[in-house]
C-alpha cells in the first residue's frame, strides 16, 4: 500500500528518533512505496535551514542535515503539486471552511496531492488537522 510520510514524520527520521526509524524500516522491509509531497519537502528544506542556520545558531549542523534529508528524498516518489492536488486542497479548505473547522493550508495541501494521485493513507504527528480532514475528505492516517 502506497504512503505518504508527512513533514513531521521525515524530520523525527532525520533526527534519529527510535520510534520512527523502525517504522520507516518496517515500511522498507515491506516494500511500501513511500511518497512525500512537494509541500512537505519545502517545509523540511525550511525547517532544516530556518530552524538549525537561523533559529538555533547551529550551522555546521546544515550541511549534514541537507545530505542525510537528500539521501532520503532518493529513496521516495516526490509527489509534485499539480493542478488535480490544487482542486482537492481546496475542496477540503473550503468545506472545511464551511463547517467553521479550521486547518492548516499546508496540512490541506498534503492531503490534496495525496489524493490527487489515489494514496488515501497519510503518516503524521498531526492528528488535530488530519483528524478534521479525514472527516472531510475520507483519508485516513497513522499518528505516532
Amino acid at each position: 500500500m502506497a504512503i505518504l510520510i508527512d513533514s513531521n514524520i521525515i524530520i523525527g527520521f532525520l533526527r534519529g528518533e527510535s520510534s520512527i526509524v523502525k517504522f520507516m524500516e518496517q515500511i522498507v522491509k515491506e516494500n511500501n512505496p513511500i511518497f512525500i509531497s512537494s509541500i512537505s519537502v519545502y517545509e523540511v528544506y525550511l525547517g532544516i535551514i530556518a530552524n538549525l542556520y537561523l533559529k538555533k545558531g547551529r550551522p555546521h549542523l546544515v550541511d549534514q542535515f541537507l545530505a542525510d534529508y537528500n539521501q532520503l528524498l532518493q529513496a521516495c516518489t516526490v509527489l509534485e503539486f499539480s493542478k488535480e492536488a490544487a482542486e482537492k486542497s481546496a475542496i477540503i479548505y473550503a468545506q472545511a471552511q464551511g463547517k467553521g473547522i479550521i486547518i492548516k493550508q499546508n496540512d490541506c495541501l498534503i492531503a490534496g496531492s495525496a489524493l490527487s494521485v489515489g494514496i488515501s493513507r497519510i503518516i503524521t504527528r498531526d492528528k488535530q488537522d488530519f483528524e478534521k480532514i479525514k472527516k472531510i475528505a475520507g483519508i485516513e492516517f497513522s499518528s505516532f
